[in-house]
């Protein structure tokens, strides 16, 4: 069975990293690197970010690399599941939308026309307002330019035809996860 692909920087690259290691006789490089289709320098790079990063304890032994603790962070459930490629469908309702009449991305009949022309929309996490500018220049990628704001800020937003946030300000709520700032249509 060949290992899925995730693209570099996927956190799945580094679950299947993990679960490659087998705590009893360890893991070296290569068998690791085939076990996960990644090539050794990769697989090395994401030893040492899962230790330092992830909490993981790891210990070498000549060629061979022992995983002592998982540690808090992961589980080696979700590890093997990466692994296997059975985290490649998206999950349905990881973010609960907190108000009835608010639609999901995965259902929702998204319109751009709609909000150009006055519907309302919401923010996926309602602590914040989206305040809509207009379309975006036709040479962008992006369908909307606006920004959001809350009782802590305001941030320049772009968002995609089908009301993801695209882009936002670096430094300005830079602790939320950027689906936070999907649009939603209230029906």
């Amino acid at each position: 069975m060949q290992p899925p692909s995730y693209p570099k920087g996927d956190l799945r690259r580094m679950l299947m990293v993990l679960a490659s290691l087998q705590p009893a006789e360890g893991a070296s490089l290569v068998s690791i690197s085939e076990k996960t289709g990644l090539d050794k320098k990769t697989v090395s790079n994401l030893l040492v970010q899962l230790s330092e990063q992830g909490a993981v304890k790891i210990r070498k032994q000549g060629a061979v690399y022992h995983l002592e603790d998982i540690g808090p962070v992961f589980k080696m459930e979700g590890a093997r599941m990466a692994l296997k490629g059975a985290l490649n469908a998206p999950i349905i309702g990881a973010f609960p939308i907190a108000k009835k009449g608010h639609v999901s991305m995965n259902q929702s009949n998204f319109s751009v026309q709609a909000v150009l022309s006055g519907a309302t929309v919401h923010c996926r996490d309602t602590r914040f307002r989206p305040i809509i500018d207009g379309a975006a220049s036709e040479n962008s990628r992006y369908a909307l330019t606006g920004k959001v704001v809350n009782d802590d800020g305001v941030m320049m937003m772009l968002w995609d035809s089908d009301g993801r946030a695209g882009v936002k300000s670096p430094s300005t709520f830079r602790d939320y996860p950027l689906n936070s700032f999907d649009l939603i249509l209230s029906s």
